[in-house]
């Protein structure tokens, strides 16, 4: 798969960090509506000491997993779902890395943020076959904006900055729901009320992981690392169905 190199990707994280910082208003105080071209969204806000170990429903996974989809036997097709999966899980594994990097100050955390940023990269070959290269390239840019606001959001628990916390929260929850717009307008086979509850639910379970990981709740931590994990395979699948739903139709 193609990849760039940690250097061209570490210039591109330290690049949008820098968009994401000035672009960011003036006063960080009071609660923003952010109206997207859906509507009007409103991000949950987190108290910085939201801590504790997820409850998941009674003999149920933590994570509501989606009615279950044969799995493809066409090679392409299998190629497809299983890089799907990995790359996903791949996101959700460095995403973890940072996370750890940027609360113990691992002196690894630039490497761990540029092996982030290359997955955007890896993701958006797998879909540029599907996409074309131009609205692939979009997708580059908003997944990229994606991980690098996830960098400015750990920053901000770290400090314990609270109207921080609240203003790169909306920023990053306001990307997830662009991100939604454009794949379901890309893709008619993906409803945006799934898309955008999918990926809600990925910035949540990172953001629960990270909450207790700085509490140095260790129990809810595994529990929200494991939810991820498989909330990951749920996006994953999500997204290669709707590929090969539309391929199949030829939309």
């Amino acid at each position: 798969m193609n990849r760039r190199t940690p250097a061209t990707a570490l210039f591109a994280v330290i690049a949008l960090v820098i968009v994401v910082v000035l672009l960011a208003p003036a006063t960080m105080g009071g609660v923003k509506k952010i109206t997207t071209r859906s509507g009007v969204a409103t991000p949950p806000v987190f108290d910085v000491e939201d801590t504790g170990v997820p409850v998941p429903p009674a003999g149920g996974p933590l994570v509501p997993l989606p009615t279950p989809v044969p799995v493809p036997t066409n090679p392409q097709d299998l190629a497809l779902h299983d890089t799907m999966r990995h790359l996903w899980i791949d996101h959700v594994v460095w995403s973890r890395n940072v996370t750890m990097g940027v609360f113990s100050d691992l002196k690894g955390v630039g490497d761990y943020e540029a092996r982030l940023a290359m997955n955007t990269y890896d993701l958006t070959a797998l879909l540029t076959p599907y996409f074309g290269k131009v609205n692939a390239a979009t997708f580059e840019v908003l997944f990229m904006q994606h991980v690098t606001i996830a960098s400015a959001l750990f920053q901000a628990y770290k400090e314990g900055n609270e109207t921080a916390i609240r203003d790169v929260t909306y920023k990053w929850y306001q990307n997830a729901d662009d991100i939604s717009v454009f794949l379901s307008k890309t893709n008619s086979a993906w409803d945006y009320a799934e898309m955008r509850t999918y990926w809600r639910m990925h910035l949540d379970t990172v953001i629960d992981e990270m909450i207790d990981y700085k509490s140095g709740d260790s129990a809810g931590d595994v529990m929200c690392y494991d939810a991820a994990q498989d909330h990951a395979d749920v996006l994953a699948d999500f997204m290669t169905n709707g590929l090969l739903a539309k391929q199949a139709v030829g939309k």
